[in-house]
C-alpha cells in the first residue's frame, strides 16, 4: 500500500524527549516500511525515518521561533492534499489544538482518510468533531472508543512501543523510589502522587516538562516538598526514560481524568516495573490488577504503592511485550488500512 502518515510537527518524529504522538507515528511508519509498504511521512525536517520524509518545516516547532504555528500545520496539510492522489490511504494523527486542523484540511478529498484520536474529549472539541462524525476514526483504547461513540469508530488500536528500547530490569535501583513521569499539569494528578508517596514513606522522583502556564501549579504542589522525600529530575530525553522507569520500584499514574491510553504505564511495565493508577480511562484495560500493578482510588493509593513493590517484574514485562509491542500495533493498522481500501 501507498500510505501517507501525517505526524504532528511540534516535535521531531521520533522526538528527542516529550512527544508521545510523534513517537507512535515514528514507530508505525518504520514498521509499515519494514512490512513492505510505501510510506511517506509528513513531519518536521529534523525527523529520522525509514519512510520517505516529506519535510514541512526545517526543524520541529518546539526547536524553532515561529510566529504562526497554525500556518505551518495548514501548509503541512496542503502538501498532503496536493500529493493525495499518490496514496492509497492518508493516516492523520489528531491531537489537541492545531492537531485538529486535519479534520477540515483533509475533508472532501478522493483518497480515503482515517484519523487516529490522540486526545481527551472536551466540550470545545466535541462541537468540532461532531461535524465530522461520519469520517473514519480509530480510537486507542476501548474506553476511548466509548467516550467518542458519537463518531464513526472503525477500530481500536492500542498504542505500541519498541520493546528493545525498554529492556526488562529484574532488580530496581538500590535507592528505592517510586516514579512519576508526565506533563506537570493538574489533570495528571501530581498532588496525589506527592501525598501518596509521602504516606508510603517512599522517595518520589518526578520527571516531566513544565510549561509556563503550569509553573504556578508546580510551585504550589511540588516545590514545598522538595528535599523532603520528593525529587524533581526535570524532563528526560528518550534515552534516559528506560533507566528512570526501570530503576523505580513502582511507577505511579494518578491521572484524574479519563486517560485515552497512558503510554507511561506501558513503558514502565515493559521494563518490569509495576504500576499504580486510578481506576479511570484506559488503565483498567492495560494494567492487570494485582498482577502487573494496582487499580485503586485516592484513599488507597499509598497502600497500593507499598503492595506493588512485591509484584513480579517478569509478569509485568511479559504482559507488556505480549500486548503492546509496536509490531502488534503495526499489524492492526495494516488490517484497518486494507479494510478501508479493499486490498
Amino acid at each position: 500500500m501507498r500510505i501517507a502518515e501525517v505526524s504532528p510537527i511540534w516535535e521531531s518524529t521520533p522526538p528527542t524527549g516529550y512527544g508521545a504522538v510523534e513517537l507512535i507515528t515514528s514507530l508505525l511508519s518504520d514498521g509499515l516500511v519494514e512490512r513492505g509498504h510505501d510510506v511517506s511521512l509528513f513531519a518536521s525536517g529534523d525527523s529520522v525515518t525509514k519512510a520517505h520524509l516529506c519535510p514541512v518545516v526545517p526543524k520541529s516547532l518546539s526547536a524553532s521561533v515561529v510566529s504562526e504555528p497554525e500556518a505551518c500545520r495548514l501548509y503541512q496539510y496542503t502538501l498532503v492534499k496536493r500529493q493525495s492522489e499518490s496514496f492509497d490511504i492518508i493516516h492523520s494523527h489528531l491531537h489537541s489544538n492545531s492537531g485538529l486542523l486535519g479534520l477540515l484540511a483533509l475533508d472532501n478529498i478522493k483518497v480515503p482518510v482515517v484519523h487516529t484520536l490522540h486526545l481527551f474529549l472536551n466540550p470545545a472539541n466535541f462541537k468540532l468533531l461532531e461535524q465530522y462524525r461520519d469520517d473514519a476514526f480509530v480510537a486507542i483504547s476501548r474506553r476511548h472508543a466509548e467516550l467518542f461513540s458519537f463518531l464513526n469508530i472503525i477500530g481500536v488500536v492500542p498504542l505500541g512501543i519498541d520493546s528493545s528500547a525498554f529492556p526488562l530490569c529484574l532488580e530496581p535501583a538500590k535507592e528505592e523510589y517510586c516514579a512519576f513521569m508526565g506533563r506537570i499539569r493538574p489533570e495528571k494528578g501530581l498532588e496525589i502522587a506527592v501525598q501518596s508517596a509521602l504516606g508510603s514513606g517512599m522517595l518520589l522522583k518526578i520527571a516531566g516538562r513544565i510549561k509556563p502556564q503550569d509553573q504556578v501549579y508546580f510551585d504550589e504542589i511540588v516545590r514545598p516538598h522538595l528535599g523532603n522525600g520528593i525529587e524533581f529530575v526535570g524532563e528526560l530525553s528518550r534515552c534516559q526514560i528506560a533507566a528512570f522507569l526501570g530503576g523505580a520500584s513502582v511507577v505511579v499514574c494518578p491521572t484524574v481524568i479519563e486517560e485515552p491510553f497512558g503510554l507511561v504505564a506501558i513503558e514502565a511495565m515493559m521494563c518490569g516495573t509495576p504500576v499504580v493508577a486510578l481506576r479511570l480511562g484506559a488503565y483498567p484495560e492495560n494494567i492487570i490488577d494485582g498482577l502487573t500493578g494496582y487499580l485503586c482510588d485516592t484513599h488507597s493509593f499509598s497502600e497500593a504503592i507499598i503492595n506493588a513493590k512485591s509484584l513480579s517484574r517478569i509478569e509485568c514485562g511479559a504482559h507488556a511485550r505480549r500486548n503492546f509491542d509496536h509490531y502488534v500495533m503495526v499489524e492492526r493498522y495494516i488490517e484497518i488500512f486494507k479494510s478501508i481500501i479493499g486490498k
